[in-house]
């Protein structure tokens, strides 16, 4: 799974899957032409699609001159991936870096649609046409947004923290094996955790180097961590790593996210940020639940009194952690999957890689 800018050779697939959606659909399919959508692509806007093997599975296009979203639609057969989700915020972060107008979009009542806006955040402003529902959305409602989303996150790893250490786990054991495996025979001077949580990682870690900034979204994450770690060598954060990182002027050796970056939106600020507080001869550690696990819908999940509670979680291809590594000077060391039981006949379940700085 591929996210990316839209070009005008991707015009074609972009009208077979306009083609195929069950909801807003054309009256007359000859109203929307390809030289239509060049045009919003390269004049009037710009677009960005999901490609899966190569193949063009949604698409998102933004209107600068009428300060409109002129199409986010996903072929049916990716539907409930989190598609619509990456490429709406994808689009909706873009056209605010380039105005500060509000941004307005209609679609039909009754539909998943206009549940997914409504849910984005999108406030409902009025009638377009004969019947379609008017959405707005302002930037100061966009941020706002952004920044309920990472509350929710926070909110729910905050209730996790009752039961984390204490409840079997595949996903957590597992992660904490590769990473051990990864970097067991190296030493570090200094090393930012990022997302320490209750400190499972953190304990080992300060085995192997002089200081550690350990990072969590959650206080209560990190309440349960200073508890069982109490060192002079360990300072504690809290948090939101898609802001400016500001908790630290440091260079790093080594700078680890365990089972963060699914719940990150935006990969190219996470890995700039951490491209930039990382030392000429540095690494970076990830380890993701993988991409293939995330396909069958799985996802973080935790019981709770209430039943289930599902956090909010991004699906990245493998290609997406590469590209964007690529793209703030990271190289590919070394990439690792982790299965259960070591049976290699199942989806494997973690996927850690180890980025370097490009020479």
């Amino acid at each position: 799974m591929i996210f990316r800018e839209a070009n005008v050779n991707d015009v074609p697939q972009i009208q077979i899957v306009r083609h195929l959606v069950k909801e807003n659909v054309l009256s007359d399919p000859s109203l929307v032409t390809d030289n239509d959508c060049e045009e919003y692509l390269t004049v009037r806007g710009k677009g960005w699609v999901c490609e899966i093997n190569s193949k063009i599975a949604g698409f998102a296009i933004a209107d600068l001159k009428e300060n409109n979203i002129w199409a986010l639609f996903i072929d049916p057969l990716h539907e409930r991936k989190g598609i619509g989700k990456q490429l709406h915020d994808l689009m909706i972060d873009w056209y605010f870096s380039e105005t500060d107008h509000p941004v307005w979009l209609s679609t039909d009542p009754g539909t998943r649609a206009e549940e997914f806006y409504r849910r984005a955040g999108w406030k409902e402003i009025g009638i377009h046409g004969r019947r379609e529902i008017k959405f707005q959305m302002t930037k100061a409602d966009w941020i706002e947004t952004k920044k309920s989303n990472s509350s929710n996150t926070q909110n729910a790893y905050n209730k996790w923290s009752q039961s984390y250490d204490k409840v079997i786990n595949r996903t957590r054991d597992l992660e904490e094996k590769a990473l051990q495996e990864l970097l067991s025979e190296r030493k570090f001077n200094n090393v930012l955790e990022i997302g320490c949580g209750t400190g499972k990682n953190t304990s080992w870690l300060l085995h192997r180097s002089n200081s550690i900034t350990a990072v969590d979204l959650s206080e209560e994450m990190l309440a349960k961590a200073k508890t069982k770690i109490r060192s002079n060598q360990v300072r504690f954060v809290q948090a939101d790593i898609n802001s400016e990182w500001n908790f630290s002027t440091e260079q790093f050796d080594l700078i680890t996210f365990s089972l963060v970056l699914e719940h990150i939106n935006d990969l190219d600020h996470i890995f700039n940020q951490a491209s930039k507080r990382l030392n000429e001869n540095g690494i970076i550690y990830l380890g993701e639940l993988h991409p293939f696990k995330q396909y069958t819908g799985s996802k973080a999940r935790f019981e709770t009194e209430h039943g289930i509670q599902v956090v909010e979680c991004f699906n990245h291809h493998i290609s997406e952690f590469i590209d964007c590594a690529n793209r703030s000077g990271l190289e590919l060391e070394i990439l690792k999957e982790y299965f259960d039981d070591d049976d290699q006949n199942q989806i494997p379940r973690i996927l850690a890689i180890i980025f370097k700085k490009k020479i």
